[in-house]
């Protein structure tokens, strides 16, 4: 059995391109999965409970108004689930709510973050840090390892990197859907926990559990909306077949999937998170932003194309429109990025980039466009994860595209048993 650090760091050397001004090593390596005091079942909320299974029943309600976080909820899943029972000790949007990721990281990770500054009169803080450079091409600008923990929560390492070939129908290059394939080829998971597209919608976020390689496909891309990706929780514990889950997810999720993991029955629970900010509350809002700043959504869904945009650091909002292209003999039924066909079709990419400056836009356009549990979030950088791919941190480099930018990869895989 391959550990997880391991195939990763040979997934990033062998699949990927990564900036060679980071250097990693694999040494053996067994993930903790902290089955501790987290989320444990003796805690209710205000909820129903069946008397047939003893179990608290899904919300039925319409969101948010009949969900306990109300209009801060995220819409993360659980109160879909059984483990709504434990929404007061997990919500990451009720009492204590983020705080609680405090404790959590230290049962996750075996210790809290480094908040000091190596350069602190007390001296290094984290001998073991190392520090980390801006890459190639770009000069040398030297990080201190703690303040990086600061940013960025308990850590291992930092490096850039990108899929080669890019992987189509991707926002980026592909690197998470890269990352899932490598440790279901190698049998280190059962299953892996996604939000897919909706074959109705591509803006619509669909939790599913992907068995194979083809249906990890089905996950490529950004879902820009609130996503009910812990949804999944109550097939996973009533199937037998999985007892190691990679889920993908982020901050809001994670954080409550922390709280509930010890009683999902899982022997290896792997965690892929992604940074997250700015989600739309649901895929209408998401289309009325996109429209006001001058994509026609609707012409975009008749052509079949793939849509993703991100607030970059060059302060504007780039927007990318993929439309496949393939010959007549290959073209598959569906010319969807996101049908299961796609990879298998021989199409090529092609993008087109729209770059609308932060201050063209309308300004009451994030009054519907930006979800409120988004705006009273703090933990953009996913801190419980075990490891996170994004773009916040990543140089943006002039003139380069989606497909071909530099991805943050941190590792939070430091405890072993």
């Amino acid at each position: 059995m391959f550990g997880l650090r391991t195939i990763v760091v040979a997934l990033l050397v062998f699949l990927m391109e990564t900036d060679p001004s980071s250097s990693l090593h694999a040494p053996s390596f067994s993930l903790n999965h902290a089955k501790s005091y987290l989320g444990s079942s003796k805690r209710w909320a205000r909820t129903t409970v069946s008397w047939a299974t003893g179990e608290a029943k899904p919300i039925l309600g319409p969101w948010p108004a009949a969900y306990p976080a109300k209009d801060y909820c995220s819409k993360c899943g659980l109160c879909d689930t059984s483990f709504v029972a434990n929404v007061t000790t997990s919500c990451a949007f009720i009492g204590d709510g983020m705080a609680r990721a405090v404790q959590f990281e230290e049962a996750v990770h075996g210790r809290s973050r480094l908040l000091r500054s190596a350069f602190d009169d007390d001296g290094p803080t984290n001998p073991k840090c190392s520090d980390t450079t801006l890459g190639p091409g770009r000069g040398s600008a030297t990080v201190d390892g703690p303040l990086d923990e600061a940013r960025f929560g308990v850590l291992e390492e930092i490096l850039y990197a990108r899929a080669k070939p890019s992987v189509v129908g991707s926002q980026w290059s592909g690197v998470v859907t890269t990352i899932c394939q490598s440790l279901m080829e190698t049998g280190a998971v059962d299953a892996v926990a996604l939000v897919a597209a909706d074959p109705k919608d591509a803006l619509e976020p669909l939790p599913i559990l992907a068995r194979t390689p083809s249906d990890l496909l089905r996950g490529r891309g950004v879902k820009p909306s609130l996503a009910p990706s812990l949804a999944l929780l109550n097939e996973v514990k009533a199937d037998p077949s999985i007892k190691r889950l990679l889920f993908c997810g982020v901050g809001c999720s994670v954080q409550a999937l922390r709280a509930v993991q010890a009683d999902l029955g899982l022997d290896e629970l792997y965690v892929l998170g992604t940074h997250c900010v700015d989600n739309s509350p649901s895929v209408n809002a998401t289309k009325t932003f996109l429209n006001a700043a001058g994509i026609d959504t609707q012409a975009v869904e008749a052509a079949g194309d793939g849509l993703a945009y991100e607030f970059m650091a060059d302060f504007k909002v780039h927007v990318k429109r993929s439309s496949p292209s393939f010959s007549s003999s290959s073209s598959p039924s569906s010319p969807s990025f996101f049908s299961s066909e796609m990879q298998d079709s021989g199409v090529e990419q092609n993008d087109s980039y729209e770059k609308i400056p932060y201050f063209c836009l309308p300004g009451t356009v994030a009054e519907v466009a930006i979800a409120p549990s988004c705006l009273t979030c703090f933990d953009y950088t996913n801190g419980l994860a075990d490891l996170v791919v994004g773009y916040m941190g990543a140089p943006l480099e002039g003139g380069s595209e989606m497909t071909s930018q530099w991805q943050q990869v941190r590792y939070h895989i430091i405890c072993c048993n």
